[in-house]
Protein backbone atom coordinates (compact mmCIF):
# COMPACT_ATOMS: atom_id res chain seq x y z
CA UNK A 1 0.00 0.00 0.00
CA UNK A 2 0.81 3.77 -0.95
CA UNK A 3 0.28 6.47 0.90
CA UNK A 4 -2.86 5.08 2.58
CA UNK A 5 -3.87 8.49 4.16
CA UNK A 6 -3.62 10.44 1.18
CA UNK A 7 -6.04 11.09 -1.35
CA UNK A 8 -4.73 8.77 -3.92
CA UNK A 9 -4.17 5.46 -2.26
CA UNK A 10 -2.72 2.68 -4.32
CA UNK A 11 -1.58 -1.04 -3.83
CA UNK A 12 0.81 -2.92 -6.05
CA UNK A 13 2.12 -6.32 -4.95
CA UNK A 14 5.99 -6.89 -4.97
CA UNK A 15 6.33 -8.37 -8.44
CA UNK A 16 4.46 -5.05 -9.98
CA UNK A 17 6.87 -3.06 -7.61
CA UNK A 18 10.17 -4.86 -8.93
CA UNK A 19 8.86 -4.43 -12.92
CA UNK A 20 7.86 -1.13 -12.35
CA UNK A 21 12.08 -0.23 -11.15
CA UNK A 22 13.60 -2.18 -13.78
CA UNK A 23 14.68 0.25 -16.46
CA UNK A 24 12.96 0.94 -20.00
CA UNK A 25 13.86 1.96 -23.30
CA UNK A 26 13.48 4.88 -22.98
CA UNK A 27 14.60 5.73 -19.89
CA UNK A 28 18.05 7.55 -20.03
CA UNK A 29 21.00 5.97 -22.43
CA UNK A 30 23.90 5.36 -19.87
CA UNK A 31 21.48 3.61 -17.32
CA UNK A 32 19.49 1.69 -20.18
CA UNK A 33 22.75 0.08 -21.61
CA UNK A 34 23.88 -0.74 -17.82
CA UNK A 35 20.60 -2.92 -17.62
CA UNK A 36 20.07 -6.41 -18.04
CA UNK A 37 16.34 -6.35 -19.46
CA UNK A 38 15.63 -6.43 -23.52
CA UNK A 39 13.51 -3.80 -25.20
CA UNK A 40 9.92 -4.01 -25.36
CA UNK A 41 10.26 -4.58 -29.04
CA UNK A 42 12.62 -7.08 -28.88
CA UNK A 43 11.66 -9.22 -31.71
CA UNK A 44 12.45 -12.56 -32.26
CA UNK A 45 11.77 -12.23 -36.69
CA UNK A 46 15.36 -12.37 -37.65
CA UNK A 47 15.82 -8.60 -37.12
CA UNK A 48 19.08 -8.35 -36.12
CA UNK A 49 18.43 -4.25 -35.31
CA UNK A 50 16.24 -5.26 -33.01
CA UNK A 51 17.06 -8.70 -31.80
CA UNK A 52 20.36 -8.91 -29.16
CA UNK A 53 23.37 -9.99 -31.65
CA UNK A 54 25.47 -12.86 -29.59
CA UNK A 55 28.06 -13.32 -32.42
CA UNK A 56 29.35 -13.88 -35.83
CA UNK A 57 29.09 -17.01 -37.96
CA UNK A 58 31.86 -17.42 -40.47
CA UNK A 59 31.07 -20.33 -42.82
CA UNK A 60 34.35 -22.34 -42.61
CA UNK A 61 34.75 -25.28 -44.91
CA UNK A 62 36.21 -28.38 -43.59
CA UNK A 63 39.82 -27.60 -44.49
CA UNK A 64 39.59 -25.08 -41.33
CA UNK A 65 40.56 -26.17 -38.12
CA UNK A 66 38.90 -23.97 -35.22
CA UNK A 67 40.47 -23.92 -32.02
CA UNK A 68 37.86 -22.37 -28.78
CA UNK A 69 39.81 -20.11 -26.67
CA UNK A 70 37.09 -19.92 -23.85
CA UNK A 71 38.19 -22.97 -22.16
CA UNK A 72 41.59 -23.90 -21.20
CA UNK A 73 40.93 -27.15 -21.18
CA UNK A 74 39.10 -27.43 -24.61
CA UNK A 75 42.04 -25.10 -25.74
CA UNK A 76 44.42 -27.38 -25.10
CA UNK A 77 43.10 -30.55 -26.50
CA UNK A 78 42.31 -28.39 -29.77
CA UNK A 79 46.60 -27.53 -29.85
CA UNK A 80 46.95 -31.24 -29.66
CA UNK A 81 45.10 -32.24 -32.19
CA UNK A 82 46.07 -29.19 -34.50
CA UNK A 83 49.82 -30.50 -33.84
CA UNK A 84 48.84 -34.16 -34.43
CA UNK A 85 47.55 -33.75 -37.85
CA UNK A 86 49.84 -30.73 -38.90
CA UNK A 87 53.35 -33.34 -38.29
CA UNK A 88 51.07 -36.54 -39.49
CA UNK A 89 53.55 -38.28 -41.58
CA UNK A 90 56.61 -36.75 -40.66
CA UNK A 91 59.83 -38.36 -38.77
CA UNK A 92 59.40 -37.86 -34.91
CA UNK A 93 60.30 -34.76 -33.83
CA UNK A 94 59.66 -34.41 -30.25
CA UNK A 95 61.31 -31.02 -29.79
CA UNK A 96 58.96 -29.44 -33.11
CA UNK A 97 56.28 -31.12 -31.28
CA UNK A 98 56.64 -29.23 -28.21
CA UNK A 99 57.59 -25.81 -29.99
CA UNK A 100 54.95 -26.12 -31.80
CA UNK A 101 52.16 -26.48 -29.43
CA UNK A 102 53.83 -24.08 -27.11
CA UNK A 103 53.63 -21.27 -29.69
CA UNK A 104 50.23 -21.94 -30.74
CA UNK A 105 48.86 -22.20 -26.98
CA UNK A 106 50.80 -18.94 -26.08
CA UNK A 107 49.42 -17.34 -29.27
CA UNK A 108 45.60 -18.70 -28.34
CA UNK A 109 46.17 -17.23 -24.48
CA UNK A 110 47.04 -13.48 -26.48
CA UNK A 111 44.16 -14.10 -28.71
CA UNK A 112 42.08 -14.42 -25.58
CA UNK A 113 43.11 -11.73 -23.93
CA UNK A 114 42.68 -9.43 -26.28
CA UNK A 115 38.98 -10.40 -26.57
CA UNK A 116 39.33 -13.12 -29.42
CA UNK A 117 36.25 -15.36 -29.67
CA UNK A 118 37.93 -18.00 -31.30
CA UNK A 119 40.98 -18.46 -33.87
CA UNK A 120 41.01 -20.96 -37.01
CA UNK A 121 44.07 -22.82 -39.18
CA UNK A 122 43.63 -23.37 -43.04
CA UNK A 123 44.75 -27.02 -43.36
CA UNK A 124 44.75 -26.98 -46.82
CA UNK A 125 47.79 -29.03 -48.83
CA UNK A 126 49.38 -29.76 -51.82
CA UNK A 127 52.61 -31.66 -53.26
CA UNK A 128 54.68 -28.72 -52.40
CA UNK A 129 53.37 -27.67 -48.97
CA UNK A 130 50.72 -26.20 -46.75
CA UNK A 131 48.86 -23.07 -47.68
CA UNK A 132 49.23 -20.82 -43.93
CA UNK A 133 46.69 -18.88 -43.02
CA UNK A 134 44.41 -18.16 -40.04
CA UNK A 135 42.00 -16.19 -38.66
CA UNK A 136 40.94 -14.69 -35.56
CA UNK A 137 37.36 -13.39 -34.65
CA UNK A 138 37.35 -10.14 -32.00
CA UNK A 139 34.29 -9.10 -30.43
CA UNK A 140 33.91 -5.30 -29.38
CA UNK A 141 31.20 -4.06 -27.08
CA UNK A 142 31.34 -0.51 -27.07
CA UNK A 143 28.08 0.83 -25.92
CA UNK A 144 26.29 3.40 -27.70
CA UNK A 145 28.28 5.56 -30.17
CA UNK A 146 29.15 9.55 -28.99
CA UNK A 147 29.41 12.83 -31.10
CA UNK A 148 27.26 11.68 -33.38
CA UNK A 149 29.54 9.16 -35.15
CA UNK A 150 29.23 5.49 -35.56
CA UNK A 151 31.55 3.16 -33.70
CA UNK A 152 32.68 1.97 -37.36
CA UNK A 153 33.65 5.84 -38.67
CA UNK A 154 35.51 6.93 -35.95
CA UNK A 155 37.29 3.39 -36.33
CA UNK A 156 37.81 4.35 -40.31
CA UNK A 157 38.91 7.60 -39.71
CA UNK A 158 41.46 6.33 -36.84
CA UNK A 159 42.72 4.20 -39.74
CA UNK A 160 42.65 6.19 -42.30
CA UNK A 161 44.97 9.09 -40.25
CA UNK A 162 47.48 6.23 -39.72
CA UNK A 163 47.71 4.23 -42.92
CA UNK A 164 51.11 2.96 -44.12
CA UNK A 165 52.32 4.13 -47.28
CA UNK A 166 51.52 0.44 -48.50
CA UNK A 167 48.66 -0.40 -46.73
CA UNK A 168 45.08 0.01 -48.60
CA UNK A 169 41.59 0.54 -46.74
CA UNK A 170 38.07 -0.29 -48.33
CA UNK A 171 34.61 0.35 -47.56
CA UNK A 172 31.66 -1.49 -48.56
CA UNK A 173 28.40 -2.38 -48.01
CA UNK A 174 27.46 -5.74 -47.51
CA UNK A 175 24.47 -8.24 -45.88
CA UNK A 176 25.79 -7.82 -42.91
CA UNK A 177 25.95 -4.40 -43.47
CA UNK A 178 29.07 -1.78 -43.72
CA UNK A 179 32.57 -3.17 -42.92
CA UNK A 180 35.80 -1.58 -43.09
CA UNK A 181 38.97 -3.50 -44.79
CA UNK A 182 42.62 -2.74 -43.87
CA UNK A 183 45.06 -4.61 -46.02
CA UNK A 184 49.01 -4.25 -45.42
CA UNK A 185 51.91 -6.00 -44.89
CA UNK A 186 54.04 -5.86 -41.66
CA UNK A 187 57.05 -7.64 -40.24
CA UNK A 188 55.92 -10.65 -38.03
CA UNK A 189 56.62 -10.18 -33.82
CA UNK A 190 59.94 -11.69 -32.57
CA UNK A 191 58.00 -14.35 -30.64
CA UNK A 192 57.29 -15.97 -34.26
CA UNK A 193 60.79 -16.97 -34.41
CA UNK A 194 61.27 -15.09 -37.70
CA UNK A 195 60.95 -11.19 -36.78
CA UNK A 196 61.97 -10.27 -40.70
CA UNK A 197 59.02 -12.75 -42.06
CA UNK A 198 56.63 -10.45 -43.94
CA UNK A 199 53.25 -11.41 -43.17
CA UNK A 200 50.09 -10.42 -45.19
CA UNK A 201 47.43 -8.59 -42.34
CA UNK A 202 43.73 -7.98 -43.44
CA UNK A 203 40.99 -6.44 -40.81
CA UNK A 204 37.76 -6.65 -41.48
CA UNK A 205 35.92 -4.44 -39.06
CA UNK A 206 31.80 -4.23 -39.18
CA UNK A 207 29.63 -2.98 -37.02
CA UNK A 208 27.01 -4.47 -34.94
CA UNK A 209 23.69 -4.02 -36.21
CA UNK A 210 22.41 -2.35 -33.24
CA UNK A 211 25.43 0.13 -33.29
CA UNK A 212 26.97 -0.62 -30.05
CA UNK A 213 29.94 -2.48 -30.86
CA UNK A 214 32.77 -3.89 -33.21
CA UNK A 215 33.51 -7.18 -35.00
CA UNK A 216 37.25 -7.30 -35.65
CA UNK A 217 37.51 -10.34 -38.01
CA UNK A 218 41.98 -10.68 -38.80
CA UNK A 219 43.31 -12.72 -41.40
CA UNK A 220 47.14 -13.32 -41.76
CA UNK A 221 49.39 -15.31 -44.20
CA UNK A 222 53.17 -15.44 -45.04
CA UNK A 223 52.09 -16.01 -49.26
CA UNK A 224 52.46 -12.05 -49.66
CA UNK A 225 52.73 -13.39 -53.05
CA UNK A 226 49.41 -14.72 -52.95
CA UNK A 227 48.01 -11.54 -51.91
CA UNK A 228 45.59 -11.19 -54.27
CA UNK A 229 44.24 -14.72 -54.50
CA UNK A 230 44.13 -14.86 -50.87
CA UNK A 231 42.08 -11.35 -50.72
CA UNK A 232 39.47 -12.89 -52.81
CA UNK A 233 38.87 -16.15 -50.40
CA UNK A 234 39.12 -13.81 -47.53
CA UNK A 235 36.40 -12.13 -49.20
CA UNK A 236 34.14 -14.75 -49.83
CA UNK A 237 34.86 -16.06 -46.44
CA UNK A 238 33.48 -12.64 -44.94
CA UNK A 239 30.81 -12.03 -47.08
CA UNK A 240 29.27 -15.33 -46.75
CA UNK A 241 28.94 -14.59 -42.74
CA UNK A 242 25.99 -13.80 -40.74
CA UNK A 243 25.03 -12.87 -37.49
CA UNK A 244 23.75 -14.78 -34.95
CA UNK A 245 20.75 -13.46 -33.20
CA UNK A 246 19.60 -14.41 -29.80
CA UNK A 247 15.59 -15.68 -29.92
CA UNK A 248 13.52 -14.40 -26.28
CA UNK A 249 12.20 -17.68 -24.66
CA UNK A 250 8.94 -17.74 -25.14
CA UNK A 251 8.63 -16.88 -28.77
CA UNK A 252 10.46 -19.35 -30.05
CA UNK A 253 7.52 -21.41 -30.96
CA UNK A 254 5.88 -18.66 -32.22
CA UNK A 255 8.53 -18.06 -34.83
CA UNK A 256 8.41 -22.03 -34.98
CA UNK A 257 4.64 -21.72 -36.04
CA UNK A 258 5.15 -18.73 -38.59
CA UNK A 259 8.03 -21.04 -40.32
Amino acid sequence: MFDPAGPHTMSASVADVIAALEPQPGDDEAAWVAGDTHPSEFRSDGDPTLSLVTGFDLPLSGDWFSIALDDAAARDASVKQLVNRQLKGLPAAPVLRRELARWLTETCIRAAAGGAEFMAYLLQRNRTGALALNVVLYWQQLGPAQGGRTHLDSMAKRLSERLAPEAKLLSAVTPAGPLVRHSRVASASADVGTPDLPLLIVDYWIEFPDHRGLCLITFSSPHVDLADTLLTLMDNIVLSGAWELETPMGDADSVAAQQ
